[in-house]
């Protein structure tokens, strides 16, 4: 099965990994209106998958904090295809 990484996928946040989505855009020079939304632990998160792995990549390692509920990443069937 192929999964295209520009699809988006679900993860809840714990209040770990709210703080690292929330500090990333803390520092930015976007525009208000361009920047995500501020999330607290709980919330659903759905991004791209590439996103996902950009911003929680460098934060995943043996011994960390869980940065989603359950360490699930929820991807949609419909996405992938044969191949």
């Amino acid at each position: 099965m192929k999964f295209n990484m520009n699809n988006t996928v679900s993860v809840v946040l714990t209040d770990s990994g709210a703080k690292v989505w929330n500090a990333r855009w803390s520092d930015t020079k976007l525009l208000y209106r361009y920047l995500p939304r501020y999330f607290q632990a709980g919330d659903t998160l759905t991004e791209q998958f590439w996103v996902i792995m950009q911003v929680f990549g460098p934060h995943i390692h043996m011994g960390m904090q869980p940065l989603f509920e359950g360490m699930d990443i929820e991807f949609d069937i419909k996405h992938f295809r044969e191949g």
